[in-house]
């Protein structure tokens, strides 16, 4: 696999660091891997689609799990995108309380996509976490609880069962390595106007660690060019007219994180620290 640069994992350890500090937040956990990305197929942009100024995915659910003190903030993501997804389609049902009821383990996948195996903090990458979630499916929380702590055991067949009952049906990634900033922010804009959840990986600032209970956006102290890990987190709207423009982005960190487990982040910001974006379907 890839070496992560040295600066770029330097970064990460800072913010690790003042995380420890702060018990504010968590480790991310996302690991860029350009190849790995790359192997995706690649969605084509709908064109002829009207790009809104303002859109939301979000009904009153679901509520945002944390991941406590590992780096499972993509198979967190991959969980919260299938529930956003299942929400929206029973935003008008009476239903739709039992979506935020439903507990799958993010640990499921977590275990068998560790970039290093043992590392708990390592992280994973979004490529191997989405290919897990469409052959295996992902299991119910019951028969494979989550934990914030560990990254073992791995799962047996009764487990892969269970998960084949929640499989993804596809997944594609919405931009290339090589496209403009500008490209890569319409792709994102342009799923959500069809009411498509997007699931990202952006790079860390160090002042991430600091957002705490109550804190509306994320402002970057600092943005690191080349860095090759982050976060991983489900694009959930976006609004042309806040502050210039912004982007909520529905964290891995529990509802006791930002407002109400999400945050939002400004256009520029964004299109900065913009790392991978994939689209997500469900059968």
């Amino acid at each position: 696999m890839r070496t992560i640069p040295e600066n770029s994992a330097l970064l990460f350890l800072l913010v690790l660091g003042s995380i420890g500090a702060s018990a504010q937040v968590v480790p991310g956990g996302f690991v860029h891997h350009p190849d790995s990305a790359a192997a995706v197929p690649l969605e084509p942009l709908d064109s002829f689609r009207t790009i809104e100024p303002k859109v939301s995915v979000l009904d009153r659910y679901p509520t945002p799990r944390s991941q406590g003190d590992i780096g499972s903030c993509v198979p967190w993501a991959v969980v919260h995108i299938w529930l956003v997804q299942q929400a929206y389609r029973l935003r008008f049902s009476k239903n739709i309380a039992d979506v935020d009821a439903l507990q799958l383990s993010a640990s499921y996948l977590y275990n068998q996509a560790v970039y290093k195996p043992g590392d708990c903090s390592s992280g994973a990458l979004i490529p191997h976490v989405l290919h897990l979630a469409l052959q295996r499916g992902i299991c119910p929380a019951g028969i494979f609880p989550n934990s914030t702590k560990r990254c073992q055991p791995l799962p047996g067949d009764k487990q892969h069962q269970a998960a084949a009952s929640h499989r993804i049906k596809a997944y594609f990634r919405i931009f290339s390595e090589t496209d403009r900033p500008e490209t890569r922010m319409r792709a994102v804009k342009n799923r959500l106007s069809l009411r498509i959840p997007v699931l990202v990986g952006l790079s860390l600032s160090p002042n991430f660690a600091q957002i705490g209970e109550g804190d509306e956006w994320w402002l970057p102290d600092r943005i690191d060019p080349d860095a090759q890990t982050g976060h991983a987190f489900v694009v959930v709207g976006y609004d042309d007219a806040d502050q210039g423009g912004a982007i909520t982005l529905m964290g891995s960190f529990g509802a006791g994180w930002g407002r109400a487990g999400f945050i939002k982040i400004r256009y520029a910001d964004f299109r900065q620290m913009l790392l991978e974006a994939y689209t997500v379907y469900l059968p």
